[in-house]
């Protein structure tokens, strides 16, 4: 035993004493117990790591330690960049004096967002992680980077932001679709206010009235032609919401919120799908275009939207925008493509005056802009400091900064680490899950449709047949251990679907090197904990509902969804009807995460599970059962 510890000892790279793995040991062999029965463990898919503290910190050969830069916040004073290491679990503070980093803040969890008080003497830093979704905000003190309180919040919660006074604190809980209210004299969550579906990102009007909210995913059905994104702004008093903006139909994945200095206008990136035409080409934003929606915050309305992308050449994966105190320069960066584009602001709001909707017009800013090379890949930060432009990539080690008072423009790269660290198949699987590089034209990436590797909530007529039919997106999750692949199970398996996904959808010939680390990446993705779970439990409405779902003489679930995958890898006819297709039969999908990847059923026209289940022929009975009982049963396919 003790040879066998010894060994385990020196393959990984943090000292750890012989208890300590025996103590794990002992705890692998009881999760697997927990686990060893005919359904899936609703318990944390990192139950041992938790327990332990870990939450993947135990670095080995396969799970180095990497810094995955995310999100990023200037100090009061301008003299330094507080820079969110993901999935290094740590806050680094950069000195722009020095261009080093004097100081970094171990976090319990992964950090999603920061902010910090206007006197510069605490952090605020919302931390979640897929492994334990749990949020919290650590309360620092900065002055010895100390971690002061933890205020519990929602589900991935993420992108705090303070009122002008600091006395409230908002927070977005991601995939719980909920604000979190924190009083921060009280130190606690006040309130808890619906937004719309998955908010993202947010944003405060000058008088603390309202809050802009920008939700990530479409709501509603995709056999809705119009879906879309929609920007939001809640009221800060009652925590109603006071006005809806929908984006240009087809919009989704608005990853951030970038108010111009006086705050009058805000800049939303996105993507628009243009999911009413065959993907037979990907030339003039055929499928995606990358657009910049801009919002008036004082009449809080869509002011215009702003096509990013050239005719011939796309921008994929608009992501994040700053802008310079001086109000003249615009920068967004470009996740797919790793490039910064560089917007003569004055000079778009003046072209802007009188125009109508120019969404779709690649010639308007063409005149405007200048676009640079990030050096950065997966670029997803960016803050300026006076013309500096500072930016980080969530596949990278460094920060770059651009002087925009430079003619030349170059980036120079600082280091936030030591020597980079090889890349895993697994890592390297992730990256060109993100990468536009890979796809003809630079147009869009993987991210694009699946993003976060979960559905878009579009419906899409994909390229291998002018007769396909719209057909909705489906979750990656799972997709190696469910075969076949898609909705008609035309494809084999999930290696037969990621090679024509990339010869169809990104339109180059599939290399080994490519696939092989993307089915490595998909391989290997894991589901995320239910927001509906009770620390990691079901609840008690949810293990009721678990014994309707397993009786036979009530139900029949379990016959097209049992465990442990909750799918029996058959087709089935679940009585949806088609205007498009006259098949009957669909691929039966998994039940796992279904919590997060509505609407239902291959052409998402069902928005929730309640209205799927009662689809006439999807269940044997179920429409008999007590309205008390259907909750019950709800409640635990929410909780899977």
């Amino acid at each position: 035993m003790h040879k066998i510890v010894n060994k385990i000892c020196t393959t990984y790279k943090t000292v750890v004493t012989k208890y300590f793995f025996i103590t794990f040991a002992v705890m692998v062999l009881f999760q697997i117990l927990l686990a060893n029965n005919n359904e899936r463990s609703i318990v944390s898919p990192a139950l041992v790591y938790e327990l332990l503290a870990l939450n993947g910190d135990l670095e080995s050969l396969q799970k180095p330690k990497y810094l995955s830069p995310s999100a990023m916040i200037l100090s009061p004073d301008k003299k330094h960049i507080y820079i969110c290491e993901q999935t290094a679990k740590k806050v680094d503070l950069y000195s722009v004096s020095s261009n080093n980093v004097v100081r970094s803040i171990q976090l319990p969890n992964e950090p999603t967002g920061i902010a910090v008080s206007s006197d510069g003497s605490h952090l605020y830093v919302t931390c979640a992680s897929e492994r334990w979704p749990n949020g919290m905000v650590c309360v620092i003190n900065n002055a010895d980077g100390i971690i002061k309180k933890r205020i519990p919040v929602g589900h991935m919660a993420r992108s705090p932001i303070l009122n002008s006074d600091n006395s409230m604190l908002y927070v977005c809980n991601w995939l719980e679709n909920t604000i979190s209210f924190i009083d921060l004299s009280a130190q606690k969550e006040i309130k808890r206010v619906a937004a719309i579906k998955e908010p993202y990102s947010l944003a405060l009007t000058t008088d603390n009235a309202s809050l802009l909210v920008a939700n990530m995913i479409p709501d509603g059905i995709s056999t809705d032609t119009t879906m879309t994104c929609k920007v939001c702004f809640i009221n800060t008093s009652s925590g109603e919401i006071e006005k809806i903006i929908r984006l240009p139909d087809g919009s989704h994945s608005t990853m951030n919120i970038c108010l111009s200095p006086e705050k009058k206008y805000a800049f939303i990136p996105h993507l628009i799908g243009r999911v009413n035409l065959p993907a037979v080409t990907l030339e003039q934003g055929w499928v995606h275009s990358n657009n910049l929606a801009i919002v008036d915050m004082e009449k809080k309305a869509l002011f215009n939207d702003i096509e990013l992308d050239d005719n011939i050449h796309g921008f994929a994966n608009p992501w994040s925008a700053a802008c310079t105190d001086n109000s003249k320069w615009l920068c967004v960066i470009h996740a797919g493509y790793d490039i910064i584009t560089i917007i003569d602001m004055p000079s778009m709001f003046k072209k802007l005056e009188g125009k109508g909707d120019v969404s779709h017009d690649f010639s308007f800013i063409r005149d405007l802009k200048k676009t640079v090379i990030a050096q950065a890949r997966s670029p997803r930060s960016i803050v300026t400091a006076g013309s500096k432009v500072y930016f980080t990539g969530y596949f990278s080690q460094s920060i770059n900064m651009i002087d925009l008072e430079d003619s030349s423009i170059s980036v120079t790269k600082y280091p936030l680490a030591g020597e980079e660290k090889k890349l895993t198949a697994e890592r390297k699987g992730e990256s060109y899950f993100y990468d536009a590089n890979l796809c003809v034209g630079h147009w869009q990436s993987c991210h694009s449709c699946h993003p976060f590797t979960r559905p878009d909530g579009l419906n899409w007529i994909l390229s291998d047949s002018y007769l396909s039919s719209p057909k909705n997106a489906k979750s990656m999750l799972f997709t190696f251990q469910t075969p076949p692949a898609n909705w008609g199970c035309k494809r084999d398996n999930a290696y037969e679907s990621v090679r024509s996904g990339i010869r169809l959808e990104l339109q180059v010939e599939p290399d080994a090197q490519t696939s092989i680390a993307l089915d490595t990446f998909l391989m290997r993705l894991k589901p995320v904990p239910s927001p509906k779970l009770v620390k990691g439990r079901l609840s008690e409405s949810a293990l009721k509902g678990k014994e309707i779902y397993y009786d036979a003489d009530k139900l029949d679930c379990v016959h097209c969804h049992p465990a442990p995958l909750f799918t029996n890898l058959r087709k089935a006819n679940a009585g949806t009807f088609d205007d498009y297709d006259p098949s009957f039969d669909w691929d039966t999908p998994s039940l796992i995460e279904c919590w997060r990847t509505g609407p239902y059923n291959h052409i998402g026209s069902h928005e929730t599970v309640e209205i799927n289940l009662r689809q006439t022929g999807h269940s044997r009975n179920v429409n008999n059962l007590s309205k008390e009982e259907f909750d019950h049963l709800v409640q635990y396919i929410l909780s899977l």
